[in-house]
């Protein structure tokens, strides 16, 4: 099977052995893939791309998701590997029209701070936790914006899943504080025939944007379509007489040369010479806050939540329904599941923010009104952050133990690891969760002061991370199924 006329064939070691793994990883003859061949034309897709790099990582070779995504074919991809890393500009930042939130027109801000709601994203994460301490936590009425055929029942089996101990309070809610609206944000007027269009319109009072598309790896056109359009067409539908909650992201940080004077990110920062462009997810979530930005300066009111790395719930330890995705808990599990961690990121600080505190800081700051000044952009991760070494220990305290490997060691079992059929999916998985970075950037430094000072006056304090915490989050991963007893390291295979 040759996707074109012009076929042709693999000139150097490099490129042989990239036509090996993409032979052994698509299923197809080596004499089919030509050096021009794209990996995506040939049948390849993101999961395909994880096992290609866990293959490549067997060869010493560094090559990411984003350069499979950028670079596609066999002659550029093994031109990275052979002659080192892609260099990518940020193509795009000249367009950038505000380097700092813009100051907010709040004449005419003189509404219900919450009111009936419009509520997106209610079937994510994050989503169906706001909808539960908005039903909890204030008298509103919630508007969910459903897509699908059926959505009151995907919205039933979320809250069954997430609330069973509550599922039957809020099934009678259902008939009473909740609305479902089936429509569609990437349709105009959601898809709402204009008639109903309008009555949301006549309705609404506020909207909670928290739906997003929020995988790290695809065509950028994906993201911008579920990211940024659609952003856009909420934007029209709040108009002047109603505010807009938008949930981002931290990531929108992103990263900086090393070398450059330390970046600190605060609330009052977006661009800070950061490199926002290596993801397309974090890339998305960008333009996105620079689309509201101008909607803001246009008289728009609208606030935003940078929301940070959502983890376990702090009551329970209960986590997303579909765990498998969640790119620090695949992480996690690598730890458990092969009792090590390397001591090169024994002080890298871990961020737990468990999705339940995390919904009740973004509905006090709605209930307290807390965007209808002048700051109106608020970092919502708990700053309580944890070192390795200590969530080590708190591991060990749980009866979990978790050697630490200097880095010659612990790449020598990832290659180990990559070069075994039955562990090739927890390399893959580690590679999904986030790849290392080039070894020229460093994080840029979050800060949020700032929120923390409004959040106190609502009575509301990010919880610590204790060894209580991490139990629970292990006891959880061991009674989904996501992490099988029989594959945890204890203590006990220490003695």
């Amino acid at each position: 099977m040759q996707t074109h006329a012009s076929y042709i064939a693999p000139r150097h070691a490099t490129e042989r052995k990239l036509v090996q793994i993409w032979s052994s990883v698509l299923g197809i003859e080596e004499i089919s893939i030509g050096v021009h061949d794209s990996f995506f034309d040939l049948g390849g897709h993101s999961m395909k791309i994880m096992e290609t790099l866990a293959k490549g990582l067997a060869e010493g070779w560094h090559v990411t998701v984003k350069d499979y995504y950028d670079l596609q074919t066999i002659q550029k991809i093994a031109q990275k590997i052979d002659h080192g890393s892609t260099d990518y500009l940020h193509s795009d930042a000249s367009r950038l029209k505000f380097h700092k939130p813009p100051k907010k027109d709040i004449a005419h801000a003189t509404y219900d701070p919450i009111g009936n709601v419009l509520l997106t994203g209610v079937t994510g994460y994050l989503g169906i936790h706001l909808l539960a301490e908005l039903l909890d936590g204030t008298n509103s009425k919630v508007y969910c914006l459903i897509r699908g055929r059926d959505p009151r029942s995907r919205l039933l089996e979320q809250l069954s899943f997430y609330f069973h101990d509550k599922f039957e309070k809020y099934k009678v809610m259902l008939s009473s504080r909740v609305v479902i609206v089936k429509g569609d944000l990437s349709e105009k007027q959601f898809g709402l025939s204009d008639a109903e269009y309008a009555q949301l319109d006549s309705t609404i009072s506020s909207v909670i944007h928290s739906a997003a598309l929020t995988k790290h790896f695809g065509n950028y056109a994906d993201f911008e379509k579920a990211n940024v359009t659609t952003l856009e067409e909420l934007i029209s539908f709040v108009g002047r007489n109603k505010r807009l909650h938008y949930m981002s992201t931290m990531s929108v940080s992103g990263h900086v040369s090393f070398g450059k004077e330390q970046r600190v990110f605060t609330e009052d920062d977006f661009y800070v010479q950061q490199n926002y462009e290596d993801n397309v997810y974090v890339k998305s979530k960008f333009w996105a806050e620079h689309a509201l930005f101008q909607a803001i300066s246009n008289g728009v009111d609208a606030a935003i939540y940078r929301v940070g790395n959502l983890t376990n719930r702090h009551s329970d330890g209960q986590h997303q329904h579909n765990i498998e995705d969640n790119a620090f808990m695949s992480r996690f599990k690598f730890m458990l599941q092969h009792g090590v961690a390397s001591n090169q990121l024994i002080s890298n600080e871990i961020e737990f923010t468990p999705v339940d505190a995390c919904s009740r800081a973004v509905v006090a700051l709605i209930k307290a009104d807390a965007s209808a000044g002048e700051n109106y952009v608020f970092h919502l991760y708990n700053h309580h952050k944890v070192g390795l070494g200590e969530v080590v220990q708190l591991l060990h305290k749980s009866g979990h133990a978790i050697d630490l490997l200097d880095g010659a060691a612990f790449q020598d079992l990832m290659l180990r690891l990559s070069q075994d059929d039955k562990h090739i999916h927890d390399i893959q998985m580690l590679m999904a969760a986030g790849e290392q970075l080039e070894g020229d950037y460093a994080i840029v430094k979050h800060d949020s002061l700032q929120t923390q000072i409004v959040l106190s006056k609502s009575g509301f304090y990010w919880p610590q991370i204790d060894a209580l915490y991490v139990q629970k989050i292990v006891t959880y991963l061991q009674n989904s199924g996501y992490l099988p007893v029989n594959e945890m390291r204890s203590l006990i295979q220490h003695v």
